[in-house]
Parts: C-alpha cells; structure tokens; sequence
C-alpha cells in the first residue's frame, strides 16, 4: 500500500476560470503536427484503455477528441470557443453550423451521447430507489458507451474533413 504524505495544499487553480485560447495552426505551423501526434497517441491509449477495462478512461479520451473537433469546427465557422465543454459545444454549433449532416450527428448521436457518457462517468455507484444494479452490468454500459464514443468520434471527425475539402 502507497501512503502518501500530507502536506500543505497550495492554492488550487481553477482552469475552467482560465480563458483558454485554443493552439491554432495559423499562429504556429507546428501546432498541426502535434496535433496529429497526440492524437495517434490518444487513440491508442484508448484501444489500450479498452482492451484492458479501462472503460472510464476511454470515454474521457473520446470526449476529449470530440471536444477538440467542435472547438475547431466554432473556429472555422468564425466563433471561436477556446476549450469548453461538450454540452456547450453542442450548443453553439446547434446555432451555428451549416453542413446539415454535422449538425444532424452533433445534435442527435453526439448529445445523446453526453447524456450517456455523464451517466457513465458521474453515477458508477449511484443508483435509483428500488434499483440495485451489478458492477459487471455498470461496467458493460461503460464498455459499450466508450465505443460508441470512438464511433460518433470518427464520424464527426470524417464529415468535418470532407467539409474542410469540400470549401477548400
């Protein structure tokens, strides 16, 4: 068993008060190539997180990269959100996106989604009055939420960049 040691907390920052600007490959053609990279990386911790149990895990992964293309999408159709959360996200692009098929996935598949993904993520062991749910089942919820993740991800990644190619 690891113990570890108390100590003074030091002040916590609160990074959802932090104005965050999103990395932009127009202010550093490096950013694109990161970018990339961290992604080959993300999606293979994923299918690691996967193959291991680690359901939990690969849903945050998902949401990360899902709120990564949003926050990139805002930006083209000129209103940037610098990081936000999936919820806002949705809602922004609900007013503001044009291509009919993004906006079908992000409002239909992607928010019911988050609602699942919050269920996941927030009540794994929480439960209602008069219920009293297995961990295995908690668990298989969680695996099949985590690919559907990895699934509305490639969707809304493909049809952002067939739209990028479409306007270029």
């Amino acid at each position: 068993m690891v113990i570890f040691p108390i100590t003074k907390s030091k002040k916590v920052i609160n990074m959802a008060q932090q104005k965050r600007k999103r990395a932009s490959v127009k202010e550093n053609p490096f950013v694109g190539q990161h970018r990339y990279t961290l992604y080959k990386q993300a999606i293979g911790q994923f299918n690691r997180a996967i193959e291991y149990g680690f359901y939990l895990e690969a849903i945050t992964i998902c949401e990360s990269m899902i709120s990564d293309r949003l926050e990139s999408r805002c930006t083209e159709l000129n209103k940037p959100q610098g990081f936000q959360t999936l919820g806002r996200l949705i809602k922004t692009l609900k007013g503001i996106e044009t291509d009919k098929i993004l906006r079908n996935t992000i409002l239909e598949d992607l928010d019911t989604w988050r609602l699942n993904r919050n269920t996941a993520l927030h009540e794994i062991v929480k439960f209602e009055k008069g219920d009293f749910p297995n961990w295995e089942n908690k668990v298989e919820t969680s695996k099949k939420y985590a690919e559907e993740g990895m699934i509305i991800f490639r969707k809304i990644d493909s049809r952002i960049s067939k739209v990028r190619r479409e306007n270029a």
